[in-house]
């Protein structure tokens, strides 16, 4: 670099360039004076801890005195290979809109020449809501060759177990699976182009891998009280459901709007809860219970199943969600954290104005009208909460009501 090019830049730093896919052409794009995820890749291609080299450097290291390989052996033909996978909480076939979830079981890869970077952990289940970025682990793998680490990258991922929300697994899998990928003939617009066949190879094989190449699931029976572990059905919950526990309800009726009896609207009933046998105690991720169920004022008792599944999502419950055969059902298409609803009931609204916002992460997505009509009915959500795909956001009546469509066309702020 001559002289009148250099810059007084003394940190590391992430260059970023396009490469022709037929000439051996190189395209400068841009520089960031910082950290970046795919810093993974140069610290298994050069073996240098870049994390700690930047924290030195702020300290007041120099360049010099962090022994870094010379420029000379950084840009020699190298004999390693390495590919990083980003796995998200992200579902391809819904144009990669957020899972949100509960993580309820997580196994990682291991072997030489595999990392995992991740905040993800074995022991305890991690929420994955609309608030922050929806990368759950980052496999990176080194080989001796571009098609060693691919090889040992597919391997990977079908070692890899993530349980509780969607995963782009699928579609690393099937990049790494197809043709074009082994035949190093990608552009930056290769995935866009192919994405349904990826997804259908990449689906194929994880499935394979769900059916015979994974560990099937096995809960952890430890406990702090040796006495208890032999408990049937009891998981590693912190807080432990017993036969014969009982509880007290007080029921009250906040749906009746009857001005006229306040005081018997606020009274309630009072009713007991008791369990009768545990099956699965794994609160609250998973419980499976019998008991019964009685009321304090009659002598009627009810047997009940009580079945929560790790499915259970992080998104409220308490709103309606859209009957599809219904015409004047507005949907949800997409999870996130509920911004604000811009129609009132009574409202006339045109086709493609504005109905609410929704956040995902850093993005405020719209969900406008797809037709024009009548606001007869608008959700309630509040604002921050989450809420979950398939919410009824309206029942909107007008000359689109007979559409067969319940969702509504986006955009992105």
């Amino acid at each position: 670099m001559t002289d009148d090019l250099q810059i007084q830049y003394s940190s590391l730093g992430t260059f970023e360039f396009l490469v022709h896919e037929s000439r051996p052409e190189f395209y400068f794009l841009e520089v960031n004076p910082r950290l970046q995820v795919e810093h993974t890749i140069t610290e298994e291609i050069s073996g240098v801890d870049i994390v700690r080299s930047q924290l030195l450097l702020a300290r007041g290291a120099t360049i010099y005195s962090l022994n870094l390989p010379s420029q000379g052996t950084l840009t020699s033909p190298s004999r390693t290979a390495a590919i990083q996978l980003r796995i998200t909480a992200e579902d391809a076939e819904k144009g990669f809109t957020l899972s949100m979830g509960r993580v309820v079981q997580f196994q990682y890869p291991v072997g030489l020449g595999i990392r995992v970077d991740t905040h993800l952990s074995t022991t305890k289940p991690t929420t994955v809501g609309s608030s922050y970025d929806s990368l759950l682990a980052k496999v990176i793998v080194r080989a001796s060759s571009l098609e060693d680490a691919r090889a040992k990258g597919l391997r990977a991922l079908i070692d890899t177990t993530i349980k509780g929300v969607k995963t782009n697994i699928d579609v690393l899998m099937g990049i790494l699976s197809h043709p074009s990928f082994q035949a190093r003939q990608c552009s930056t617009r290769w995935l866009e182009a192919n994405l349904q066949d990826i997804i259908s190879k990449g689906t194929k094989l994880e499935n394979h891998a769900t059916l015979s190449l994974r560990e099937p699931y096995i809960t952890s029976t430890t406990t702090s009280d040796a006495s208890s572990s032999s408990t049937a059905g009891l998981g590693n919950a912190t807080l432990l459901f017993r036969k014969g526990d009982t509880f007290k309800l007080h029921l009250t009726d906040i749906t009746s709007k009857q001005k006229s009896a306040p005081s018997a609207v606020a009274a309630g009933q009072e009713y007991l809860l008791r369990v009768d046998r545990v099956l699965n105690n794994n609160f609250p991720l998973r419980l499976t219970a019998d008991a019964t169920f009685q009321s304090f004022s009659s002598s009627k008792s009810y047997a009940m199943n009580i079945t929560s599944t790790t499915q259970t999502s992080v998104a409220s419950s308490r709103h309606r969600r859209a009957d599809p055969t219904n015409k004047t059902h507005v949907a949800l298409p997409f999870p996130g954290q509920f911004m604000d609803m811009y129609v009132e009931e009574g409202d006339q609204v045109t086709q493609g104005e504005l109905l609410c916002v929704v956040r995902q992460m850093k993005m405020e997505l719209e969900v406008r009208a797809p037709w024009a009509g009548t606001v007869k009915w608008v959700c309630e959500a509040e604002e921050g909460e989450q809420v979950n795909e398939g919410l009824l956001l309206c029942e909107l009546v007008g000359d689109g009501a007979g559409k067969d469509s319940v969702t509504s066309p986006l955009s992105k702020l």
